[in-house]
């Protein structure tokens, strides 16, 4: 048996078990650029309003930010500018598939379930590895045919299609090795996601400083998103600065952690807690703080810096649409809806941050369920010695 046997079969498991997210992540991340063609198009027919919309963007530090470097006035520009956010996407959810298929299995038993057949230690890690990343392409391949159809450049829709295939491949084995260090999904997780904050941060400070002309432009090259972002779809496009390289040395790096550690374990180690609990942590309410206080302060910092974010793209766009023509205040009009337009930015923005709390209020909700599936919740019945008081957990 070699060190990939039963891949094969495991590639299948995958796919069956995803056969419903993977198609809905592939055609959101390849539809929204198209819809950012419709947009632009409806709400900047000519090329001066485009370059206007070009002069005044590229200039607002709070867009250079959320989406990017804005390379130039073209449709297919500034439609890559604007599909910035939708290349964290498809790393974010490259990042968690591959942990979902490594860790999560593993910490719940069913990696040392379908390890008593035939199949080898790094079959799992492979097959998780080879679904996302062949989905990453095949997003990319769907999202550049829609944009050829869109009457878009071959050349800058193949290179905007690789940059977000790029960005699934590279967080995918990040995912991988992220998976290697902790015994549970959750801390692979918290430094997957920790690595991709960073990374957007840093892709940030150097687009600033490379619009501004003026600070350390070379960070963005420490950051896969910047590397995506490096291709210039539609402005002069720079095939060299495909990842493939970074993919295939941490997808090393992961095997060969994955090779010096045992099943469960990781190559950071739990700490023991103390005996005993400590008075603050006799109830159920008490251990339900415990549990999510450090998830509740994450999202809450989280959405003060988005909200921040938010605020100073609202400033901006007041001068933005003035000089942006009638056409286009009147295309968001019919858009957006009643009320200013500084309103009808904001009320999808606050839409979209009400989802995430709710998220957050059902992951907690749902959490004495997981607790009993992981016997947890059993300890905590057996010690409390009434079953309805779990519920406070959540």
């Amino acid at each position: 048996m070699n060190a990939f046997t039963g891949t094969g079969r495991l590639i299948r498991l995958v796919l069956r078990r995803d056969r419903g997210l993977l198609p809905v992540w592939m055609l959101f991340g390849s539809m929204v650029p198209l819809a950012f063609v419709a947009a632009f198009t409806g709400a900047y027919p000519t090329e001066a309003a485009r370059q206007a919309y070009y002069e005044t963007s590229v200039h607002t530090r709070a867009f250079t930010v959320a989406y990017g470097a804005l390379n130039g006035p073209s449709l297919g520009e500034l439609v890559a500018w604007r599909s910035g956010a939708v290349i964290w996407t498809v790393a974010l959810f490259a990042l968690l598939t591959v942990i979902r298929h490594t860790r999560t299995e593993e910490e719940a038993g069913r990696r040392e379930l379908i390890g008593a057949t035939t199949v080898s230690r790094h079959a799992e890690l492979a097959a998780a590895l080879i679904v996302t990343c062949t989905a990453s392409l095949v997003l990319g391949m769907m999202s550049a045919l829609g944009l050829i159809g869109q009457g878009l450049p071959v050349a800058g829709s193949l290179a905007h299609g690789f940059g977000l295939a790029t960005a699934g491949c590279v967080f995918a084995a990040i995912g991988a090795v992220a998976a290697q260090f902790t015994t549970g999904a959750g801390g692979a997780r918290a430094i997957g996601i920790s690595v991709l904050g960073l990374a957007i941060v840093l892709r940030g400070v150097g687009d600033v400083a490379v619009q501004s002309g003026d600070g350390p432009a070379w960070v963005s090259w420490l950051t896969p998103l910047g590397w995506a972002e490096r291709l210039r779809p539609y402005g002069g496009e720079r095939w060299w600065v495909l990842a493939l390289v970074a993919v295939a040395l941490l997808t090393w790096l992961a095997v060969a952690l994955s090779a010096r550690r045992d099943l469960g374990n990781g190559m950071f180690q739990a700490r023991l807690g103390p005996a005993g609990a400590a008075p603050g942590l006799r109830s159920p309410l008490a251990l339900a703080w415990r549990l999510h206080r450090g998830p509740l302060a994450a999202r809450t910092a989280g959405l003060a810096l988005i909200g921040i974010a938010v605020g100073g793209m609202s400033q901006s766009l007041g001068a933005l649409m003035d000089d942006s023509g009638p056409a286009a205040r009147e295309a968001l009009a019919r858009i957006g809806g009643p009320g200013t337009l500084v309103d009808q930015f904001l009320n999808p923005m606050m839409t979209v941050l009400g989802v995430v709390c709710a998220g957050f209020g059902q992951m907690a909700a749902l959490s004495p369920i997981v607790m009993t599936v992981g016997s947890a919740a059993l300890i905590a019945v057996g010690l409390a010695g009434l079953r309805r008081r779990d519920m406070p957990i959540g």
